[in-house]
């Protein structure tokens, strides 16, 4: 109920995704870019809020770039090392996106973390919410299969439907509308086969 009244304003739905399937930044009339999947930022993750998890994770983290990276000077030299030094650092970026303050533990979140700031032109847009502008970017299906030098498709300029298999009404006065205005919303985007339920919250 506190994720309902935290995020929903009184008339929220919860939409889900199917987590197998790669999504990709929307970037129209440009070329797809690519990135390498790394441990950390593959696909949807669960956010860590313990203290025990996140320093567990970390820990590993911090013991693979030091395996990776032997001290300056060694055998690889001054200049290999700080090349692999800056290669290894999405990794530990892309591990700080997981971890939340165990405050939060009650909301189970997942994220799938994409790495934009490259990015040209930017993706990056932006609109009002109750918090002031918020930026956001837009996602699609990645339709681009791997490619063996270059890693994942990071963007792609194809605007294809996202993996929506279920629909969850939030708390409502009128649950038999909001009903059906899911599934005329869903029918005109295109969607087929989407669950559509109700949360067992009630409204009062």
């Amino acid at each position: 109920m506190s994720q309902w009244r935290a995020y929903s304003n009184g008339s929220g739905y919860a939409i889900g995704l199917n987590p197998r399937v790669d999504m990709c930044v929307y970037q129209p009339s440009e070329p797809v870019k690519y990135t390498s999947r790394t441990p950390v930022s593959s696909g949807w993750r669960t956010v860590l809020y313990s203290h025990e998890d996140q320093i567990r994770l970390l820990r590993s983290l911090i013991g693979f770039v030091g395996a990776a990276c032997p001290a300056p000077g060694g055998p690889v030299g001054t200049q290999e090392f700080a090349a692999r030094t800056q290669a290894l650092v999405p990794f530990l970026a892309s591990a700080v996106a997981y971890l939340k303050h165990p405050a939060f533990e009650e909301e189970r979140e997942v994220r799938s973390v994409f790495a934009v700031d490259d990015l040209k032109p930017t993706p990056v847009q932006f609109r009002a919410s109750r918090l002031g502008v918020t930026p956001y970017v837009s996602c699609a299906v990645g339709g681009e299969p791997r490619d063996e030098n270059r890693g994942l498709a990071l963007t792609t300029a194809s605007k294809t439907r996202l993996p929506v298999t279920e629909v969850m009404i939030g708390p409502t006065a009128d649950r038999e509308a909001a009903r059906r205005g899911v599934m005329a919303i869903l029918e005109a985007r295109g969607y087929k086969a989407v669950e559509v339920s109700w949360s067992d919250s009630p409204y009062r």
